[in-house]
C-alpha cells in the first residue's frame, strides 16, 4: 500500500472513531434536557401543591376561627337564657315560699303572680319561637284562672311553678317536633328540630330545610339555598329520625349576620 493509500484509510479511520464518539456525546445531552425538562415540571408542580396547601391552611385557620366564634356566640346566647330563667325562677321562687307562709294571704300573692306571668309571657315573646303560640295560651289560662278566682293565690303559684320547669326543660332538651312555619306570607306545617332554646331548624313536606333567625328584636323563618348548609340541617334531621339524640353536628349558625 502506498503512503497516499495509507494516509485515506488512515482518514477514513479518524472519520469512524469520530462519528463513534459523537454518538452517545449526543444521546447523553438528550437526556441530560429530558431529565432537565422532568425536573422543572416536578419543581412546577412542588410549587403548585404548596400554593394549594398554603391555601387550605389558610382556609382552615379562617374556618377554625369561624367555628370559634360561633361557639362564643351561642356560648354566651345559652348562658344569657339561663340568666333569664333563673332570675324567673327566683321570682316564682319567692312568691312559692310566701304562699307557703301560714300568714299569707292569697290575695297577697295575685300581685307577684301577675308580675311573674308578665315577665315569662315576655321571655316567651322574645326567645325562640317553638311552639310559641301554644305556650302563651297555656301561661294565659293561669292569668285567667287567677283573674277569674278558679284558683286561689297558692294554687295559682303551684300552677305557674310547673310551667317554669316546664319552659326549664325546653333550654335543657333537644327533639323533632311538627310545629306551624311561616316562608314567604304562607304558613305550613313543618318538622322542626329544636336544639334546647339556642336553635330551631325546620324541613317542609316539599324538601326546603332553613331556621329560625332573629333580626332586630324579631324572629323569622329562612329558607337555607347554601348546598352545603342544606346537607348540615338535613343530617341532623337524619339523626333525630333515627332518635339520636346526642352527637358533633356542624349546623348554619342562626346567631351569625352572614347565615344566609
Amino acid at each position: 500500500m502506498t503512503r497516499t493509500h495509507r494516509g485515506r484509510a488512515f482518514s477514513a479511520l479518524l472519520i469512524g472513531v469520530g462519528v463513534c464518539i459523537a454518538s452517545p456525546a449526543i444521546a447523553q445531552n438528550e437526556d441530560i434536557d429530558t431529565l432537565t425538562d422532568n425536573l422543572v415540571s416536578l419543581r412546577s408542580d412542588v410549587e403548585s401543591l404548596n400554593s394549594r396547601l398554603n391555601q387550605e391552611q389558610e382556609t382552615h385557620k379562617q374556618e377554625m376561627r369561624s367555628l370559634l366564634s360561633r361557639k362564643g356566640q351561642l356560648t354566651n346566647e345559652i348562658r344569657r337564657q339561663e340568666l333569664e330563667i333563673e332570675r324567673l325562677r327566683k321570682a316564682l321562687d319567692e312568691a312559692r315560699t310566701e304562699a307557703q307562709s301560714a300568714t299569707a294571704d292569697a290575695q297577697d300573692l295575685l300581685p307577684m303572680l301577675d308580675a311573674a306571668i308578665t315577665q315569662m309571657r315576655a321571655y316567651i315573646e322574645a326567645e325562640l319561637p317553638f311552639k310559641r303560640a301554644e305556650r302563651l295560651a297555656a301561661l294565659d289560662e293561669i292569668q285567667t284562672q287567677l283573674d277569674t278566682g278558679v284558683v286561689t293565690g297558692p294554687k295559682g303559684v303551684n300552677r305557674l311553678w310547673s310551667f317554669y320547669e316546664d319552659e326549664l326543660r325546653l333550654a335543657r332538651e333537644t327533639g323533632l317536633f311538627r310545629q306551624s312555619v311561616e316562608l314567604g306570607g304562607e304558613r305550613q306545617l313543618a318538622d322542626v328540630a329544636r336544639l334546647g332554646m339556642v336553635g330551631l331548624y325546620f324541613r317542609t313536606e316539599d324538601g326546603q330545610v332553613g331556621m329560625a333567625v332573629e333580626e332586630g328584636g324579631q324572629w323569622r323563618y329562612q329558607a337555607v339555598s347554601d348546598g352545603a348548609q342544606q346537607d348540615q340541617i338535613v343530617a341532623l334531621f337524619d339523626a333525630l329520625d333515627k332518635n339520636i339524640r346526642s352527637g358533633y353536628y356542624q349546623l348554619p349558625n342562626p346567631l351569625a349576620e352572614d347565615s344566609q
